[in-house]
């Protein structure tokens, strides 16, 4: 009986260690038929349309009290391309439209990963803001077709929990 009991507790440990767990309040859906894609952000943000650029918006997590000091939020922005490039190619224009308008930035590149059922260039770079805090922009890039999508995620510094929700958040994201 006792090697039974503890088959099954191994048994149901492997099983709760082998689901994905999901994070629950990632459940609401943006969708643009115009930008040709769809994903799912957490249900406390809400999205921003920049009024000058139809394909440009943020994701911003919604102020809960005045003492709050910083919303976890990201910009994207889809770029429509006259002819259809590689995902590297993207990728290095990316980085060296960074570095001509700020000469002095130091970006990190790091190779492909994949987040959901796509696979998006990422580097990383720091600044600060006019709160004078530092902070760390985390962008992840991939192309699909003649669109080339960029999500720009603004972390405070050092705080690793920030990116993995936002890889959380990207990996939702699914071209239509």
């Amino acid at each position: 009986m006792k090697q039974w009991i503890f088959s099954f507790l191994v048994f149901a440990l492997a099983i709760s260690c082998s689901e994905k767990k999901s994070n629950s309040d990632i459940n609401q859906l943006y969708r643009s038929d115009s930008l040709h894609f769809s994903m799912m952000y957490p249900k406390q943000w809400e999205v921003i349309k920049k009024p000058t650029e139809s394909n440009t918006f943020l994701f911003i997590e919604k102020k809960t009290t005045d003492t709050q000091s910083f919303q976890k939020n990201m910009v994207c922005w889809v770029e429509e391309m006259p002819i259809p490039i590689s995902d590297s190619i993207y990728f290095q224009a990316s980085m060296t439209q960074l570095k001509i308008s700020n000469p002095t930035l130091q970006i990190q590149p790091f190779n492909p990963i994949q987040l959901g059922k796509q696979y998006f260039s990422h580097f990383t770079y720091q600044t600060k803001l006019a709160d004078s805090i530092n902070y760390e922009i985390a962008v992840f890039c991939c192309v699909v077709g003649k669109n080339g999508y960029n999500f720009y995620c603004t972390s405070p510094l050092n705080q690793l929990s920030y990116l993995a929700y936002y890889k959380e958040i990207i990996s939702t994201f699914t071209p239509i």
